[in-house]
């Protein structure tokens, strides 16, 4: 894909499709490192009526040790949770629809927000 503005739209397209088949969260990293995706049903503060709740363990041993890495891994995937990818896609559409409309030397996305779309394209 060499047109700019087309790489744009297709990770924004590509993050619109992996969050609406994800759990939204909120996403959180309990204190042994583990991620987890959960939803309260309303009006319940007991941790057993959860609409749904996804648990992801990172562990680099092979007995299953957490280490310093794993807490990182961890909080990374919690803070890219789904909840980042709407307004992340309507970056990318915004930009690429500010290359639609102008020409000339002004007409260059944001290599930022390309570098971003192209690793998010390479990914999928």
């Amino acid at each position: 894909m060499n047109n700019p503005a087309e790489e744009l739209r297709q990770a924004a397209a590509t993050l619109r499709e992996l969050a609406a088949k994800a759990k939204p969260g909120p996403w959180t990293v309990d204190d042994n490192g583990d991620v987890h995706a959960s939803e309260r049903l309303p009006g319940s503060e007991h941790r057993t009526a959860y609409a749904y709740e996804t648990n992801v363990s990172i562990h680099d041993s092979e007995y299953g040790d957490p280490g310093i890495a794993d807490e990182a891994d961890a909080r990374w995937i919690a803070t890219f949770s789904p909840a980042v990818a709407e307004p992340l896609a309507r970056v990318f559409l915004d930009e690429a629809g500010t290359r639609d409309e102008g020409s000339g030397a002004d007409n260059y996305p944001n290599e930022d927000a390309l570098a971003l779309a192209r690793q998010i394209n390479a990914a999928t």
